[in-house]
């Protein structure tokens, strides 16, 4: 969409980063809202960023305008929501004008569930990015940048199911797991045999009817065998609310391929297994890292909106570093110095960071760049010249990428 004026538009980006996305308790029709900002160069309009993580099949997210904005009555924006995904790429979603008055929302925004824990989870951290547009005079931009966490507990236990041989059909052994915090009994697993005659294995979760809070809890299974070698034996996630108290699902390996292999899985007719498990507290905190207005070149103060429009191929990162700083970083990175690995492709090679000791500086500047290094790190193995055989013709998109992580 192209809106040409003689004043251009002014841009306000907000980033939100929630981590944990996957362990929300909402339920449907209920909301995650992100801390509340003033965009100062919208007129200083309030405004927060709601997302709705279970309604179906999908996930809703919204701009709302608070009951509390200063401002005019109605204001006219653009907007466009973005995810980050796991890969490094930014997904657009289509640009919109709508007028705002207070206490008003936009339309809704909508993503499959399956597609993002599939895509848009790195690290278990969903990253929402919203640009607003709109006609204003001034010479600046603005952004802002913001974290929610969501709650978690994680706990690793072992447990000895005895007596393995002769378990039957109708037999539940149990392992009972409890909060750290306040020792509450948090869901109860149960081994058992399924009704059909192969001897397959299964493992409820058995969520206590005390709890009345919506939980998300995932579970991974090993078994350990003769060497104390924990062998993948099954993982799953389930959402609790009070509809939902139980939930199954199978193992992999049958009883009777452990009995043909009870020199290796069995001690003493005992079967000890590895429960790494991780659950909601129901605790949600937000907080804004940093703000910020930042000016625009003079050449592009009248451009217009399409001019200065995104790239859709490409995230843009936030400009929350002075400009000193940044200039010196990217002369850094382009003579060479400290740099301690080189990236190689078929064709050419360049230049990069990749030790460990600026990860908080260079996830904050660029939590994209961030997220490519850590593919590059754990294939290094102490080698100073990694082959990204993954960059192809995509040389010039990672060039252009490293600079952005550190120059904006």
């Amino acid at each position: 969409m192209a809106c040409e004026n003689t004043t251009g538009r002014r841009t306000f980006t907000v980033t939100w980063i929630i981590d944990n996305f996957e362990y929300c308790i909402q339920k449907e029709g209920e909301r995650i809202k992100s801390p509340t900002f003033v965009a100062d160069i919208l007129a200083n309009t309030k405004w927060s960023l709601w997302i709705y993580p279970r309604q179906g099949d999908y996930i809703f997210l919204y701009l709302y305008r608070e009951s509390d904005s200063k401002g005019p009555l109605e204001i006219k924006i653009n907007y466009e929501f973005a995810l980050l995904t796991a890969d490094g790429s930014c997904h657009l979603f289509d640009t919109t004008e709508e007028n705002f008055s207070t206490s008003s929302y936009s339309n809704s925004t909508f993503v499959d569930q399956d597609n993002l824990f599939t895509d848009f989870l790195p690290n278990g951290n969903l990253i929402v990015r919203c640009k607003m547009w709109y006609d204003s005079k001034k010479e600046s931009e603005g952004y802002c940048k913001m974290h929610t966490h969501v709650g978690v507990e994680k706990k690793i236990l072992t447990w000895s199911v005895k007596k393995f041989s002769m378990l039957e059909k109708g037999m539940r052994p149990t392992l009972k797991i409890k909060s750290t915090t306040n020792q509450k009994l948090i869901m109860s697993l149960k081994l058992s045999l399924t009704e059909d005659k192969h001897e397959a294995l299964e493992m409820s979760f058995i969520y206590p009817n005390s709890q009345v809070q919506p939980m998300y809890y995932s579970n991974k299974l090993f078994i350990l065998d003769s060497k104390n070698v924990a062998i993948p034996w099954g993982d799953a996630g389930v959402f609790f609310d009070d509809l939902s108290k139980e939930s199954k699902f199978s193992l992999a390996i049958t009883k009777g391929e452990i009995m043909r292999k009870k020199s290796q899985y069995l001690r003493e007719d005992v079967l000890s297994l590895l429960c790494e498990c991780a659950f909601s507290t129901g605790v949600t905190t937000g907080e804004i890292e940093n703000s910020g207005i930042y000016p625009i070149p003079v050449e592009n103060q009248n451009a217009s909106f399409s001019s200065l429009e995104l790239s859709k191929s490409t995230a843009t990162p936030i400009p929350d570093t002075p400009f000193e700083l940044k200039n010196d970083i990217a002369s850094m990175l382009n003579e060479g110095i400290l740099c301690d690995v080189t990236l190689k492709t078929k064709t050419e090679s360049f230049h990069a960071h990749c030790c460990g000791d600026h990860d908080a500086e260079i996830q904050g500047i660029n939590p994209v760049y961030w997220i490519c290094l850590q593919s590059c790190r754990s294939h290094r193995k102490n080698e100073n010249c990694y082959t990204c055989e993954t960059c192809g013709k995509n040389i010039e998109a990672k060039k252009k990428l490293s600079k952005h992580a550190y120059a904006g």
